[in-house]
């Protein structure tokens, strides 16, 4: 099954490319946090800019790069191709991208945590309860918009939906289950900075996933059938209408 994905040479020189920088990325992490332990001239706070868990860095743009490349995709699948169901995954992707470059989700968090009076609690800082509750706000509309367009969608958009929510889901779990284990290990600064570098690489390279993913959608065969989900589930699904 997943040989039908790799026998086009443009999403392969994609999904390669993008991996290759994600890969160099992550890597110079860990060497600079190295070699400022084993060299106290060296201080990681003097290359911020080459690391993938500060904000405004090339990895970070490099991220901003590859929501642009999905929006782009989908923009074409809707104007070009005349599929307007992936409107609803346009709007996603595009505020991802508007809330990985504006910061919506910490600026709007400080509007939740007044308007709702929220308070710290289960270890988890008034910050991370007002992201959440950020999150559960834009997640609950994007659910509607996608569910939508799923109910209505041709047989193919659904198959291909399913796809997209699989590595969606695991992109959201680098972003959001593993930020806020990320926010629970202050304790320790070897340990924290792990999880940083799983949270951030890890929505790296599923970003990656996703890009690449687009692509196949946009160059792959009218009559192709290959779908990531009956790699896991190669049986029918009465409820999901496939």
């Amino acid at each position: 099954m997943y040989s039908n994905f790799t026998k086009n040479n443009t999403t392969n020189k994609v999904i390669l490319f993008l991996l290759i920088i994600d890969l160099i990325f992550i890597s110079i992490d860990l060497i600079l946090k190295y070699l400022s332990y084993t060299d106290p001239n060296i201080s990681v706070y003097d290359y911020e800019e080459l690391r993938i868990t500060t904000d405004l860095s090339y990895a970070e743009f490099f991220q901003y790069f590859k929501y642009l490349v999905i929006c782009g995709i989908t923009s074409y699948l809707i104007i070009i191709k005349k599929n307007h169901y992936y409107a609803s995954w346009l709007l996603v992707f595009l505020i991802l991208f508007l809330d990985d470059a504006l910061q919506l989700h910490e600026n709007l968090a400080v509007f939740f945590i007044s308007a709702f009076n929220l308070k710290p609690t289960l270890g988890l800082r008034q910050q991370d309860i007002g992201e959440l509750a950020y999150s559960a706000f834009i997640g609950s509309i994007l659910l509607i918009t996608l569910a939508v367009a799923y109910i209505k969608g041709r047989k193919k958009f659904k198959k291909t939906s399913i796809d997209i929510v699989l590595l969606f889901g695991l992109f959201l779990f680098f972003g959001i289950v593993i930020d806020m284990v990320h926010s629970f290990v202050d304790y320790s600064r070897s340990l924290r900075y792990i999880v940083g570098i799983i949270e951030d690489g890890g929505e790296m390279i599923v970003l990656s996933l996703l890009t690449w993913y687009f692509a196949h959608i946009n160059f792959r065969k009218k009559k192709s059938k290959a779908y990531l989900y009956k790699s896991l589930y190669n049986k029918k699904i009465p409820f999901l209408g496939i």
